[in-house]
């Protein structure tokens, strides 16, 4: 009987650590899934409204729900994470050269995020504009 008891006892707990692996394996798997995952996007603003209108100009950003929206010296709209992916200041655009700057450590990204000069080594989520007439349209890429 004792032996029987022992060989249970062992069986469980043999049963318990695999369970507590699997929990820590698996919650750590969705843990990256999760902040790797893009942020849905989908808004549209009016570039006649006041808080807009410094985008109408060449080289003009505003920081709109934790996106650096920018318009570069070729007219065209950008979307980018507006914070550094290395310390999470706020970004910056720079018209002349064209570059993205982060001020707390100098990092630099392109207008479309990726990085060009450390110490950040992740480039910044891009997202998608489509402008129709003055309204301004930022959505993720689905």
């Amino acid at each position: 009987m004792r032996l029987y008891l022992k060989k249970g006892a062992t069986f469980v707990f043999a049963m318990i650590r695999y369970a507590l692996l699997f929990a820590l394996l698996f919650t750590g798997t969705m843990a990256c899934r999760n902040r790797d995952a893009v942020p849905l996007v989908d808004f549209t603003i009016d570039l006649n409204q006041p808080d807009y209108q410094d985008l109408q100009l060449f080289g003009g950003q505003k920081l709109v729900n934790n996106i650096l929206l920018f318009r570069d010296g070729l007219g065209n709209y950008h979307a980018v994470s507006g914070y550094c992916s290395y310390d999470q200041c706020t970004l910056e655009y720079q018209v002349s050269p064209d570059y993205i700057t982060c001020p707390c450590h100098t990092c630099r990204y392109t207008d479309d995020g990726a990085v060009t000069t450390g110490p950040a080594t992740i480039a910044l989520t891009k997202y998608l504009t489509t402008l129709n007439g003055t309204y301004l349209r930022v959505y993720s890429v689905q």
